[in-house]
Order: C-alpha cells, then structure tokens, then sequence
C-alpha cells in the first residue's frame, strides 16, 4: 500500500505545483462550456464525444491553457509585489496611527495619575497643616480665646467642607469673610497677649 501513498502524495504535489495549478486553471477557463456540457448534459456518451470533438483543438486543449498558465505563474509574483508596495503606505500610516493613539493613551494616562498624586499630596498637607494648627492652638494659655478660636476654625473648616459639595451663595461668602476677619483679630488679641507675658 505503500506505492499508493507515494502515487497520491507526488499528484498532490504535482497539483499544488503553481505553474501546473495555473494551466489547470486556464484549461477550465477556456473550455468550461465543454466541461459543463459534459458534466450536466442528459445525453449519451456517444453524443458528448462528438460535442467535445466538434468544440475543442489543439489550441484549446493544450496551447492556450499552456501559455495562459505559464503567463499566469510568471505574473503572479510581480502582482504580489505590486499589490504590496501599494499597500505598503497604508499599512505603515495606519502602523504609525495606532502607535501614536497608543503614546497618546499612555501620555493621558500618567497625566491622570500625576493629577491623582497631586491631589493626594494636596490633601496630605491640608491635613497635616490642619493638625499643626489644632496643636498650636492647645497651646494658647488663655482659654476663652482658645475656645473661641477652635469654634471659628471649626466654622471655617465646615463651610469650606460644604462649598466642595455645592457652589457658594453671596451670603455664603459673606459669612466666610465675617469668621475671617473674626480669627485675625483673634490672632491679634493673642500676639498682644503673649506680649504683655513677656514683658
């Protein structure tokens, strides 16, 4: 059984051959009308010999496929080349498109992340400068001006937590500037009386 492979495997080779494949292909070009006459035609054997007869020659049956497939083989190559240099542009600005959307994706990203990383310094230092504050004012001696200034601040610290979430009405404002005005004349009072206990 062994030749049998080997018979099937060098027709599949022969087969697959471009230039066999080719001529192959301009046989059934050229004389397909004969082919489907006699694949699909209800009359006898007889009568399709003399079709085929009558309708192919030499130069149909052999010199036209040969040639057509010969011409066909040596063309192919250049086609291919041809087709991809006119491809090769696109295909390198479409490349070129996609690593750019790609850098651009990666630029908006670290821009993301560098905003992100701000923002939580931000907050790191508002907090810390919060809490020197608060240690600074359990130093103050006098009390009724610690407790004031620890209620100004607390106002303070609210209603800047509340312009965060939703936009300021003028009255808003002009409460805000009120505390203000009110925690430097506090800082004032309390510069005046550290004075007076250093004297």
């Amino acid at each position: 059984m062994d030749w049998v492979k080997e018979i099937f495997d060098t027709a599949n080779s022969k087969i697959r051959s471009p230039v066999l494949g080719s001529i192959v292909f301009a046989f059934c070009a050229v004389n397909w009308k004969v082919l489907f006459y006699l694949a699909f035609s209800n009359v006898t054997v007889v009568q399709k010999f003399d079709y085929f007869d009558k309708n192919t020659n030499h130069w149909s049956l052999l010199v036209i496929p040969i040639l057509a497939g010969l011409s066909i083989s040596w063309l192919n190559p250049w086609i291919k080349l041809a087709t991809l240099r006119i491809t090769q542009k696109p295909i390198q600005n479409v490349k070129i498109m996609q690593l750019v959307l790609a850098n651009e994706r990666l630029i908006k990203k670290q821009h993301l992340e560098k905003s992100r990383r701000d923002i939580v310094a931000s907050v790191e230092e508002d907090l810390i400068a919060k809490a020197k504050r608060d240690q600074e004012i359990l130093q103050i001696e006098n009390h009724e001006l610690r407790e004031e200034l620890k209620n100004i601040i607390s106002e303070l610290r609210k209603s800047e937590a509340e312009a965060k979430t939703k936009a300021k009405t003028k009255k808003d404002v002009s409460r805000d500037e009120f505390l203000q005005k009110r925690l430097d004349a506090l800082i004032e009072e309390i510069k005046i009386d550290n004075n007076l206990r250093e004297m």
